[in-house]
């Protein structure tokens, strides 16, 4: 999407602009450690965002008063409850912007999935109206705005493809990722409350196998997707999994395709990755989409 240029502003538009249109990319979790919780009902956490080349498209344009949003998507909700909603609303009020703000999005990301999709949406509305209304955010406004909306909106905000999240995720150091492979994710059809999952986990002193510095710095040599793929890490697994069947089982027939299989942030999806294109089509091909789940192949950006 990039929002984040290697400027520390952004949003300088041209005279007479009246609409613009930006993709707003998905995300894995190739990494989630949960470290604590704090007093704002967050929990701290160290994640490794991803992101992917699957896209909604989001259209934000200028018109008279208000706030309107229409979608592709049935499912979607099209007033307050929706995050790029909510940032067109904040960036309205931060900035006494008078004009009205009509947004469209056109879904590709599953909603509700753990890929990040809202959080996405919402990143693209912000760098959609700094554009439109010339807007020189410092990084600093950026965070802030962002943290203002949710967890991993700054992640969407950051320019960056791969990084490391800490705090609430909203903590970022970039990682430059010189490997790229294909991702096959599973979608089970059922809604996963992120606040439930977190609720019912259990924070113990055990520890994954290999720290998020390591993971990290695995990551960035060559080859370095292949060779982190064995140490994929998600402590929700530990909440999600029991609870919901159909995650475990989606995970279970991945695997038996390739190593490197994982449930995405709290779920439900649960991703696969390949080196060759050809391996992830036969794995979809032979899996299937039915009633019980959706099937779709992408690649990491």
């Amino acid at each position: 999407m990039g929002v984040l240029t290697e400027s520390r502003v952004i949003g300088q538009s041209t005279d007479n602009m009246k609409s613009i249109t930006l993709d707003a990319p998905a995300k894995i979790n190739l990494y989630l450690d949960v470290i604590s919780k704090r007093r704002d009902s967050y929990h701290n956490i160290a994640t490794i965002f991803q992101k992917l080349k699957i896209c909604d498209t989001i259209k934000v344009s200028i018109v008279k008063k208000g706030i309107s949003l229409c979608t592709d998507s049935p499912d979607l909700p099209s007033s307050r409850a929706n995050l790029a909603y909510k940032a067109a609303s904040l960036v309205k009020n931060e900035f006494k912007i008078k004009d009205g703000i009509a947004i469209s999005i056109k879904k590709r990301i599953p909603i509700a999935a753990g890929l990040g999709g809202g959080s996405s949406d919402a990143a693209s509305v912000i760098a959609a109206m700094a554009k439109l209304f010339n807007l020189r955010l410092s990084r600093l406004r950026l965070i802030l705005l962002a943290r203002a909306i949710g967890a991993d909106v700054g992640f969407f905000t950051s320019g960056y493809n791969c990084a490391i999240g800490r705090g609430i995720g909203d903590r970022l150091t970039e990682i430059k990722t010189p490997a790229q492979c294909y991702i096959l994710a599973l979608v089970p059809r059922v809604y996963i409350y992120t606040k439930t999952i977190y609720s019912k986990l259990t924070l113990r002193l055990t520890k994954p196998g290999m720290d998020v510095n390591l993971f990290a710095h695995i990551l960035s040599s060559k080859d370095g997707l292949f060779r982190v793929r064995n140490s994929l890490y998600n402590r929700l697994e530990d909440a999600v999994l029991p609870i919901y069947p159909i995650v475990s089982e989606g995970k279970k027939i991945l695997s038996l395709y390739t190593e490197g299989v994982l449930l995405s942030g709290s779920g439900p999806t649960v991703f696969a990755l390949f080196r060759k294109r050809k391996e992830a089509v036969k794995a979809k091909k032979d899996i299937k989409a039915d009633r019980r789940w959706q099937l779709f192949l992408t690649e990491t950006a």
